[in-house]
Order: C-alpha cells, then structure tokens, then sequence
C-alpha cells in the first residue's frame, strides 16, 4: 500500500513511490535536469553560477543532481566543491568518494555475510530431531 505524502515543492498530497515528489514536480524537476545536462554538454567548463544564470535552475538543484550522481561536476566547474560526506574529500559524483565507497561496501558486505552465517546457525538449531521422554503407562510399559 503507498503511503500518502505532501510534496515538499508544492505542498499537494501523493501516493509516495521511490521519489518524494509529486508526478507533477517530478516531472518538472525532469525537464529542468534536462536543461541543465543540455547546458552542461554546450557549454563545457561552464560553472554552477553560469549553468543556474544559463537554465533557470536554482544552484541547490544542480548540486543536488551531482550529489544523486545524475551529473558529473567534470564537465561543470564548481566555485563550491562538491565534498564526500563521510570524509570530506572533493568528489566529481554522489555522495561519497571512491575509498569510502568501498570501505562503505566492505563493511555492509561483512555486516551481510554476519547476518547470513547467525540466520544458518539458527536454522540448523530448529533443524536437528529432539527426543521427547514418554510418561510410562499404568503398566510400566513405554
């Protein structure tokens, strides 16, 4: 069952699916990346300032598309760089650099492969035979 949200751009109420957006924000927000990776493609070494000036689309926008990985800053320069925000290291793409990354991807690897090995050992536990004691009967038999 989808849950009911208010869109945070608009404030209408949706059916949340995968986006926090309202079919009609979300397909705003579509048409303004659009401009954007357009702008982006002819107008190479243009920064955020220029690409915001240039498409209409406010700042926080283009940075959060960088931030989701939809865009890549190389093609875009930053007055303000885009920063992992596990270490702090500049990054051209998402949310994190790549040694973080991966160190963030071992652990839930090893953290899985713990969860995996408890659920195995609780299912040989419930597996194995058990044997139940009879009461002897008013005879002295089993």
């Amino acid at each position: 069952m989808a849950q009911l949200r208010n869109c945070p751009q608009c404030g209408r109420v949706f059916a949340y699916i995968q986006r926090n957006l309202c079919p009609r924000c979300l397909e705003l927000e579509e048409e303004e990346f659009k401009r954007v990776r357009t702008f982006i493609r002819e107008n190479p070494g243009a920064t955020i300032i220029e690409t915001a000036e240039g498409t209409g689309v406010d700042e926080q926008k283009i940075f959060r598309f960088l931030r989701e990985g939809r865009l890549i800053s190389q093609g875009l320069q930053s007055s303000a760089s885009l920063r992992c925000e596990r270490c702090g290291q500049p990054v051209s793409e998402g949310r994190y650099c790549r040694s973080c990354k991966a160190e963030l991807e071992s652990e839930l690897k090893e953290s899985l492969s713990d969860i995996s090995a408890r659920q195995r050992a609780s299912n040989r536990d419930r597996e194995r035979m058990f044997i139940m004691e009879q009461k002897p009967n008013k005879k002295g038999n089993r």
